[in-house]
């Protein structure tokens, strides 16, 4: 390696590595399981309609009939392609796709230099969230929701740009992937993902940043996320309601501490 080269083109080279080697080594691939059964079920539906038509599960109507995604996937089997390879494929590209369209929306968001930690804090920290944390961003399993959310953030990124039609097409496409419950699904991820902007921004000091608005909408989001899910269950909270730590930063939830 050149030790003389450019920092500006191996610091952001270096700070992405970082990201998503993290990203893969915490949300570890596990084979086709959870909502991914469903869909490749959906998808042999599709490819034998003669066997499993009459099948119990499909014989009264599917969350396949509310999405292009089954189709896609027949398509794909119907190519050749294997399925264990084309799900892991899937998911892979799943995570890089949300992760790419995370890294847009926070340059359009957050000031430059300010960016690394919320970053870092969307893709590292536990996506579970809500009530019994049954809401979740960034799975790894082959569903279209994380395609579905890709798209929404580059909406996000896209209308804060005022590029209004291109945005309408990514909502769209957002919609045909995964339609049904899509808008209540959309809120209650971007209170999620707005949480881990605050934790990453109280990390990096950006609540101290020279500009006093940059110190109230971060607390305002919070307030917001606050109002629809409640604090995330893994900050530490005392009896009196307040955060016990001095700084109110999260802290390393229990489902992580066996990987560090």
């Amino acid at each position: 390696m050149n030790v003389h080269a450019d920092r500006s083109v191996l610091t952001p080279v270096a700070g992405a590595a970082l990201g998503l080697g993290l990203l893969f080594m915490i949300q570890a691939y596990f084979g086709i399981d959870h909502d991914s059964v469903l869909y490749l079920g959906e998808a042999l539906r599709l490819r034998l309609p003669d066997i499993l038509d009459h099948d119990l599960f499909f014989a009264h109507g599917s969350q396949g009939r509310y999405t292009v995604f089954p189709h896609l996937i027949a398509a794909l089997l119907g190519g050749g392609f294997d399925a264990s390879t084309l799900f892991m494929a899937g998911t892979a590209l799943g995570l890089l796709a949300f992760a790419g369209g995370s890294w847009y929306a926070l340059r359009a968001l957050l000031p430059e230099g300010r960016r690394w930690l919320p970053w870092l804090a969307l893709l590292c920290l536990p996506t579970a969230y809500g009530a019994y944390r049954i809401f979740g961003y960034g799975e790894p399993f082959f569903t279209p929701r994380v395609y579905a959310e890709s798209l929404c953030l580059l909406a996000l990124a896209l209308l804060t740009r005022q590029r209004l039609w291109s945005a309408a097409v990514c909502l769209l496409a957002a919609g045909l992937l995964h339609r049904c419950r899509r808008s209540a699904q959309c809120s209650c991820s971007g209170c999620g993902w707005c949480w881990r902007i605050a934790a990453g921004c109280m990390r990096c000091g950006w609540c101290r940043f020279r500009s006093r608005w940059g110190c109230w909408g971060s607390r305002l989001s919070m307030g917001c996320c606050m109002r629809w899910t409640g604090p995330p269950t893994n900050w530490p909270i005392s009896s009196a309601g307040t955060c016990s730590s001095a700084a109110g930063a999260p802290r390393i939830s229990r489902p992580w501490h066996s990987i560090f």
